[in-house]
């Protein structure tokens, strides 16, 4: 997915790249300081923002998001209220067989029932574990 991103925002830039070039070369265009702004820079410098500042808006909201949970337990707030908790779990078709030997190509969903969950776990395990944007070191800035 990310090597997807990096070929796509090459495609975008270097369209934004042969438009500059044109509009530089061009004797029809009335812009005496044109060349003062180099837009494919300033293209890169506004996507590497963007893709630097996804896991800080996306912890925040997650964090606003956990001041809403409802952690009553008995009456008391600050507990672990037993919930049901399913997720999809996305297998790999090239290591998962079924029981006739084709490779599987569709999530499984995996449930666990009455489980115990509080703020703090929420926290521990999808806030706090969130993962930096590798790509982002990749992404050319000026």
């Amino acid at each position: 997915m990310f090597f997807q991103f990096l070929k796509a925002n090459t495609c975008v830039r270097t369209a934004w790249a042969n438009w500059y070039a044109t509009y530089l070369a061009s004797t029809t265009v009335d812009a005496p300081n044109r060349d003062q702004i180099n837009i494919p820079n300033v293209y890169d410098n506004w996507i590497a923002s963007i893709v630097k500042n996804i896991k800080p808006f996306l912890t925040s909201q997650l964090n606003l998001l956990v001041e809403d949970y409802n952690d009553v337990v008995n009456g008391q707030a600050g507990g672990a209220p037993l919930i049901d908790i399913s997720f999809y779990v996305l297998m790999d078709n090239n290591q998962i067989l079924n029981k006739q030997g084709d490779t599987l190509d569709t999530p499984a969903t995996v449930y666990t029932r009455q489980q115990p969950v509080s703020k703090q776990d929420i926290m521990d395990q999808i806030i706090n574990n969130v993962p930096d944007i590798m790509l982002v070191n990749l992404l050319p800035t000026h």
